[in-house]
């Protein structure tokens, strides 16, 4: 299968997948679950086999925060497209799953106190939605008030966009607005960081070559331009990034490789190339999807979605 055809499997797992209306009001509990480490196949023949239920999230870890090296240890299976912070010293892993406690296709909370070694998993509860389809591929930064903010992908019958939503305890949050729609071009799966106090945010349009780009501040993000990224010719899928030595490095997965490279930058403008690769490709079945990192007390710890076919 090519690049374009796996993105726009992927691009149209939140449309199958997800209803039209507020599912995320149905959430009972937010108390923690056992996460679902099984993988399955299609819950039905309509469904892309690309979808959450045949991924799950790994970890693997950096003494030099450039080389990563799996740990063989599964987080939760059924899961994908994960994002995370440190806030106190605990880290708050979001990712979508297939199943997640109460919900399907929907968000979840991993909280782990010890450095990633145990995982707490939980459904967090988004209020005040409008009428949206289940909220998935969470993109969270914490601003410098504590507040956490949620980027996150949704859509109704006629619109498909980037929207958010803001917590004081990262379990709890309430909806907030709108970042992008697009009548014509579904905006999927966003990536932020901010630099200089700017904040940038990138965002898939209909193929891995058109990313669609944002700036502005926590308040308001305007679309700026489409930018594609081909590190070393060919086309990358940009993920999230990580602060190391002063600069900004983008995590990028060259998918037909399987390969995780990285771009960094000191000004969110300005781009080069790292040297090397962050992560090499896995074998010739299984495959990388996303990635997050974070920066504990002497090692990089990265949870990545590890796809896994029948």
């Amino acid at each position: 299968m090519n690049k374009t055809k796996q993105f726009l499997i992927l691009l149209c797992i939140p449309l199958l997948l997800g209803g039209c209306g507020n599912a995320t009001e149905d959430v009972t509990s937010t108390e923690p679950f056992n996460p679902i480490m099984a993988l399955t196949t299609e819950p039905d023949e309509a469904t892309p086999g690309y979808g959450p239920y045949r991924k799950s999230l790994q970890t693997a870890i950096s003494y030099d925060g450039l080389t990563f090296v799996p740990t063989d240890e599964m987080i939760s299976g059924q899961a994908h497209a994960p994002d995370a912070v440190i806030k106190d010293g605990d880290i708050y892993l979001y990712y979508s799953g297939w199943i997640v406690g109460n919900q399907i296709n929907d968000i979840a909370l991993a909280l782990s106190e010890d450095n990633g070694q145990t995982w707490e998993h939980r459904n967090i509860l988004i209020e005040e939605l409008p009428e949206l389809s289940d909220p998935t591929h969470p993109d969270i930064l914490l601003l410098d008030d504590n507040t956490f903010r949620l980027y996150f992908s949704a859509h109704t019958w006629t619109q498909n966009g980037i929207f958010y939503a803001d917590s004081t305890d990262g379990i709890n949050f309430v909806y907030k607005g709108v970042v992008g729609v697009d009548e014509q071009t579904p905006l999927i799966d966003s990536t932020t960081h901010v630099i200089d106090n700017v904040w940038y945010q990138y965002a898939f349009g209909q193929t891995a070559e058109e990313i669609y780009v944002f700036d502005g501040d926590q308040n308001l993000l305007d679309f700026k331009a489409i930018t594609s990224f081909p590190p070393n010719g060919e086309v990358h899928k940009p993920i999230n990034g990580y602060w190391l030595n002063e600069k900004y490095h983008l995590l990028m997965i060259e998918e037909d490789a399987g390969v995780m490279r990285s771009m960094s930058t000191i000004n969110g403008t300005d781009w080069y190339v790292d040297d090397g690769e962050r992560m090499s490709a896995l074998d010739d079945v299984n495959s990388i999807t996303d990635a997050t990192v974070v920066q504990l007390e002497d090692t990089y710890l990265m949870i990545y979605s590890l796809y896994q076919p029948e």
